[in-house]
């Protein structure tokens, strides 16, 4: 017998050899502690073969040693900055408003684009939003990106001071969650705010003042009934845009 099944635990094997004391409601025995499930049959193959108990208790050792994990030792010698790619001097450079946590700015670099300007920020979330800060800043500095804690109505206030003129390719990613089926829209209709609106005029006035060569825009497909998306389709086509929506890829893209 190499062991019993704990009665503490039914879901363990012990190595035990008196059960029969029951002290405070929980039963003792001698034991070396509880036995991985995989290793019964292995053990039960070794007293088959003869091993003495001395053996047995040294296998049981083995198998409880915790060995670490090559996926964490691969985590933590994992060094990022050898595989991220390395910008030419004269890289297209890119400006994105409603940054979020880098996402759109990492698909840049990889096609060689550099993001000099990401806006980011969300006043109901000013402990989330610093901290999204602090990753793009680490991310993406080393690229020349700055990243300012501001909302995107915030910057268009001030003008876009800073901003560079005729950037190769400016994105915006307005905050979907009033559109978005998955949220607040599951019941069939966007639930449009001032907010939504305020974000819009905002992206707007960025093409007018900042003219990009390139404009992008990404958000759910219910963006395209609302007034925010007419507000920017407005200002796209007043600066003699070309718009591309709803093409054959089932993509909504806005592709001067």
């Amino acid at each position: 017998m190499i062991g019993e099944r704990d009665p503490n635990d039914p879901f363990c094997w012990r190595w035990g050899f008196n059960w029969k004391e029951k002290h405070n409601g929980v039963w003792k025995g001698k034991s070396i502690g509880s036995i991985p499930p995989g290793a019964v049959h292995m053990i039960r193959t070794l007293q088959q073969d003869g091993a003495t108990r001395e053996d047995i208790i040294a296998f049981i050792k083995r198998a409880k040693t915790k060995k670490p994990s090559p996926k964490s030792d691969v985590c933590k010698n994992f060094d990022n900055t050898k595989i991220k790619p390395v910008l030419p001097n004269d890289a297209l450079i890119a400006i994105v408003l409603f940054a979020g946590g880098g996402g759109i700015e990492a698909g840049m670099v990889q096609a060689g684009i550099r993001p000099v300007i990401a806006v980011e920020f969300d006043p109901t979330k000013p402990d989330l939003s610093r901290a999204i800060a602090k990753t793009h800043h680490h991310n993406f500095s080393e690229y020349g990106c700055r990243i300012i804690q501001l909302t995107v109505q915030e910057v268009a206030q001030s003008g876009f001071i800073g901003f560079p003129y005729r950037p190769d390719y400016l994105h915006a990613s307005p905050v979907c969650a009033n559109f978005s089926q998955a949220h607040t829209a599951k019941a069939g209709k966007g639930i449009e705010t001032a907010d939504d609106l305020t974000a819009a005029i905002a992206v707007a006035k960025a093409i007018r003042q900042l003219q990009p060569r390139v404009f992008t825009l990404e958000n759910v497909p219910r963006y395209q009934n609302s007034q925010s998306f007419a507000i920017i389709l407005d200002a796209l086509e007043q600066e003699g845009v070309v718009v591309h929506s709803n093409d054959k890829l089932n993509k909504c893209r806005l592709i001067h």
